[in-house]
């Protein structure tokens, strides 16, 4: 899977799931319903070919997904 090919959004949710973020706190911190979470953690794992959060995560950190900010 490409990077381009998750959305903006999608990217933010993969971020804060790295972070350890559950879907309600995610929810909460993008302002949006947790059903929404629920729609696009689905969306992502169809993309990312995968079934787990922990193997989405793998992924994501394998190819680079998400960048860690560099510390100022």
């Amino acid at each position: 899977m490409r990077e381009s090919i998750l959305t903006t959004r999608e990217t933010e949710v993969v971020g804060l799931m790295i972070e350890g973020l559950s879907s309600r706190l995610i929810a909460r911190k993008l302002h949006i319903s947790h059903e929404t979470v629920r729609v696009h953690r689905r969306r992502i794992f169809r993309k990312a070919q995968v079934n787990s959060s922990l193997e989405l995560i793998r992924k994501a950190i394998q190819h680079r997904w998400i960048y860690e900010p560099i510390a100022a």
